[in-house]
């Protein structure tokens, strides 16, 4: 019987820590008011690309993206870095809030169901 499994896990080290970061953003206009219960739903030109400078030029592990008002017709990778984050959305819906999560890939990391 063993008591103490850190012993056999005892973690990283020193050296292989790094530190987690993340972004967390109320994209609330990212869908302007007027392109709202459209077919196709129009993205702000501006506020996506001022989005995907902060992601290229932060790197952050993990985003959190709220209030996106992204429909189905809106592609993952119009908003995000394709093959870069694994994805997992949930779309606006009569009882649930827009919202995107996303976790960083890492280079020899094999992502289930991508």
């Amino acid at each position: 019987m063993i008591c103490n499994t850190s012993i056999l896990n005892p973690g990283p080290t020193a050296n292989e820590l790094t530190k987690l970061t993340v972004m967390y953003q109320n994209l609330r206009g990212l869908v302007p008011f007027s392109g709202l219960g459209k077919t196709n739903m129009p993205l702000d030109a501006g506020k996506l690309l001022e989005l995907q400078s902060k992601i290229y030029n932060d790197k952050p592990h993990i985003v959190i993206l709220t209030e996106t008002w992204l429909s189905k017709e809106h592609l993952d990778n119009e908003i995000l870095p394709d093959g870069i984050y694994k994805v997992y959305r949930r779309d606006r819906s009569k009882r649930s809030h827009p919202l995107i999560l996303t976790i960083q890939i890492s280079s020899g990391e094999k992502v289930e169901g991508s």
